[in-house]
Formats: C-alpha cells, structure tokens, sequence
C-alpha cells in the first residue's frame, strides 16, 4: 500500500519504487519490532524507565546485527523480513490488549496485517505470545486466566478466519515448503556454535559480533535476576530449530522440528533472524536495565535535603539514558555502513539486469506479439524483471526453477536448442505460447550452472536470432510468425546479430558498444 502510494505521487517506475520502500520499510520495522519485544519483556518486571530505556537501546542496536535488515535486503527477502520484523510489535499489542480491550481489533488487525505480507510471520507473533503466556501470563495473569485465555483466543481466531483463504492456499503447498533443504556439512557441535552466535546463512560473511553477543548475556543474567524466563526459553526453543536446520536430529525429534522449521522453509538465515530479534531484545534489556540501575546508585549521592522534589533523580535518569543511547548510536554511524554496501551495492550491482537488458526490454516492448504470448527466460539469470519494468509477460519471475509446477517450462529448459527440430520441443513451445527466447547471463546464484542448452541458440533451426547486444540475445520463435513478421522484426532491431559493429545505426543511438 505504501508502494503504490509512493508511485502515485512521485511518478516512479515499479523497480525504483520497491526499492526505495524495501530499504525504507526494513528500516522502520526493526526497530518498531524489536522495541516492542524488549517492552513486553520488561514492563511487568522493571521500572518505567529501565522499560523505555531498554526499548530505546534495543531498536537503536538493530542496524548492528547484519540480519537486520542486511541481509535481508541482500537477498530480497522483503515480505518475510517486513512481516517478521513487526512480530514483536504485533505481540506486545496483543498482551496490551488483555489490560486495555480497547485495543483487541487492533491486535487482531496487527495479525491480520503481518499474515498477510508473510504467513510465517503470523506464526512468529504467536509464538511470541505463547512463550509469553506460557511462562508469564499463565503464572501472573492480567484479568484471570480464563479472561486473558478468552482475549488471546479470541484475537487469534479473529486472525486466522480473516486470512483462512490464504491459510488454506499455503497449506495445500505445504509439501513443497518442507522439501526446502539448507543443511550444511558440519557436525553437530558446529551448528550448535553457529546458531548461538548467529552465524547462519550470508550473516557469517561479516563474522561474529562479539561485544553484541557479551551484551546479549548481560540481559539474560538481568532477566534471570528478575526470573524473567520466557524471552530465554522463547530463544532456546528457536535455536534448537535453526539448529535441526541446518542439520536434521536423527531421531523422531528431527522430524517434529522439521514440521516446526518448515514455517521458515527450514532457513537457517530465516530463523536467524527470529533469533537476532530475540537476542537484540536482550541486548537492549541488558543496557537498559544496567545504565538504569546505575541512575539509581547515582541518585542515592543526591541529598535528599537539597534536592526535595527529586529532580536531581529524574535528570540522573535521563542523563545516563541519553549516554547510553548516544554510545549505541556512535557505534551505529560506524559499523551500519559496511553492512549495507557490502549488502547492496557489492551483492547486487551489474550482476543481473543492467542498462544492456533494460535497453532489450524497451525494445522487445515495442515488437509484435510481444504481449500476445510468453517471453521464456533462463530463471537463473534473473531477466524476469522485465515483467516488473515493462509489463512483459515472462515466463520465469523467480529464481528458482519451477519444477513441477510447469513441466512444459522445465522441459524446454533442457531442450530449448532442439526447436525445429525435436517435435515434442515445437509442441511444448506452441502449447505455451512462446514468442520470444531472452537469454542474458550470467547466472546471479553460485549454484546454478550455466545451461548449454540456452546459451548454444544461434543455430537452432526453430528460432530466429533477432537482437544481440553485449550479454543479451534475443530469438523469435520461427512458427509464432509469419515470414514478413520476422523481416520487420529483424529490421526493426537496433543491434542485429549479423551486423555487431560500432558502425551499426545502434551506435548513433546509444553510443559504441
């Protein structure tokens, strides 16, 4: 919704404009998530002010953890990092709510909102809460335990009958999301250290943060002064999943833990950022807490003869608040800034589309039946952007190959350079209505090996060679068009293939190439 708005007022283009509002939501979710996970932590057990100065210093510490958001704006990972990111605000809205009913349909509405961006995300809040109540409500309960019951069911039935289609839709795929594997060769004592120092997938490019780890174990020793126990429990519970994660319990438990994981497609690196929000709570409660508690040493120096009102309290407070903050933010302004080049410009720049393949997709725009049938691109190559940029319909916008979820483009994958000759790779090419073949490499994942099969067209007897321009080539499917078709194509085209010298009428329009 924000997205749309920012086009609508500015004019920009679906890319630019997802971009911006990717960086800038993460930005903002953070912090508003993991303040609120350190206030529900805090606020029954501690003073206000140990509760705000924590809140304050754990969403100011975000930007130090590489998962937050980083990371997450490394891989694209925007629907899952946005609804995950406000799970803890959505959490300590629906504990509110027990205390204020007023603040049930908001409750209810903050599930609705992050369910909706990601499912996972409903299922993090919840099991927030459930930790929460488990070990802290059930025990100290706000209204009763059979009221605070009644509220918290009543909030999350309202949740999920709001979003049952998209509950239903997700469960039919559920086969699918389990079969995601991320297991790593290690043995057992290594994803044990890797999970406690969060060193998951991408996260461990930027090494562990020693002195935010040290800090995080202040706030639990704080927590278990005060027998706070459920954020420590909600974290070990978390950790023995990213742990299955990235290698599965041989026994029954890796199974149930698998079904717990499958949540978070049994990522490591989505886990872990579950697990960075929990452990920047901490770090927030154990600054907090301890610069308070320090307040409190200071203002017991203040004679009580000459300070009566007890200002002098009240501005001890403030002042080592302020410090603390300060100090947070000093180091903020200095380490945030390598996260995000090495997340952004270093991880994406020219490594997928670039003004090569944006000129090829104005272009291909402009040519008949471009949108009269599928344009089939190499998923590898990440050219399912011209989609998003022109409206043109691709038949790859992810990544990942589609596997069974379209045989016909998983076979032309493997077959595309038998068109014209191989009758099944006409048929599938008919059936789909390919008009077009864009191939731009190279691939963007280090995984994914270069296609023969793509990259060897030039000669196929089914296709047409009709643009080729540095990495990009461009191929008309032979039976999609009539003879004279093809002739207006190929003369229309700025960088024919048989003619790929400076002194092509290209050059006169875009420069040498």
């Amino acid at each position: 919704a924000i997205a749309a708005l920012v086009m609508g007022l500015r004019g920009l283009g679906a890319v630019e404009t997802y971009n911006l509002v990717q960086i800038g939501s993460v930005a903002l979710v953070f912090p508003l998530g993991v303040a609120a996970l350190a206030w529900l932590i805090t606020h029954r057990r501690f003073s206000r002010p140990a509760a705000a100065t924590s809140a304050a210093v754990a969403a100011l510490a975000t930007p130090l953890f590489p998962g937050l958001p980083f990371v997450e704006v490394m891989v694209a990972a925007t629907p899952s990092a946005v609804g995950n990111g406000l799970a803890g605000l959505v959490a300590a809205v629906v504990v509110a709510a027990l205390a204020d009913r007023r603040l049930v349909p908001a409750a209810a509405l903050g599930l609705v909102g992050i369910g909706g961006v990601h499912p996972s995300a409903m299922v993090t809040a919840g099991v927030f809460v459930l930790f929460w109540w488990l070990f802290e409500g059930l025990w100290r309960p706000v209204r009763g335990r059979l009221r605070d019951v009644v509220v918290l069911a009543g909030i999350g039935v309202a949740g999920v009958l709001t979003l049952l289609p998209q509950v239903l839709t997700v469960s039919e795929e559920a086969d699918d999301i389990s079969a995601f594997e991320f297991q790593i060769d290690a043995d057992r004592a290594a994803t044990w250290g890797k999970a406690v120092t969060l060193q998951v997938r991408h996260v461990q490019e930027w090494g562990i943060r020693w002195v935010l780890l040290s800090l995080a174990v202040l706030g639990v020793i704080v927590m278990l002064r005060r027998l706070v126990l459920w954020p420590i429990l909600l974290w070990g519970g978390l950790l023995v999943v990213c742990v299955n994660a990235m290698g599965v319990f041989g026994n029954w438990t890796g199974g149930v833990l698998r079904a717990i994981g499958s949540v978070y497609y049994n990522d490591p690196r989505r886990i872990g950022v579950v697990l960075a929000i929990v452990v920047a709570a901490a770090v927030g409660v154990g600054v907090g807490v301890t610069v308070q508690a320090l307040a409190g040493w200071l203002t017991r120096l203040i004679d009580p003869i000459t300070d009566p009102d007890g200002r002098g309290a009240d501005m001890a407070r403030v002042a080592v608040a302020l410090a603390a903050l300060v100090g947070v933010g000093s180091w903020v302004v200095q380490a945030s800034p390598e996260y995000a080049v090495a997340a952004g410009q270093n991880q994406r720049w020219g490594r997928m589309v670039d003004d090569h393949d944006l000129r090829a997709f104005r272009w291909l725009a402009d040519q008949p039946r471009a949108y009269s049938g599928v344009i089939y691109t190499n998923q590898d190559e990440g050219s399912g952007w011209m989609y998003a940029t022109d409206g043109l319909p691709s038949t790859a916008r992810h990544y990942l190959p589609p596997g069974e979820t379209a045989p016909l483009t998983t076979f032309l994958f493997h077959a595309m350079d038998r068109a014209g000759v191989d009758p099944d790779v006409d048929a599938a090419l008919a059936e789909l209505g390919v008009t077009y073949v864009y191939i731009s490499p190279p691939n963007y994942w280090g995984f994914q090996k270069p296609n023969e099969h793509l990259l060897r067209l030039e000669d196929t007897p089914g296709l047409v060679e009709v643009y080729s321009e540095s990495q990009v080539r461009i191929f008309a499917v032979r039976a999609a068009f009539t003879e004279e078709e093809l002739a207006q194509v190929t003369a229309d085209s700025p960088f024919p293939p048989d003619r790929r010298t400076p002194l092509t009428r290209a050059s006169a329009l875009y420069g040498p190439e």
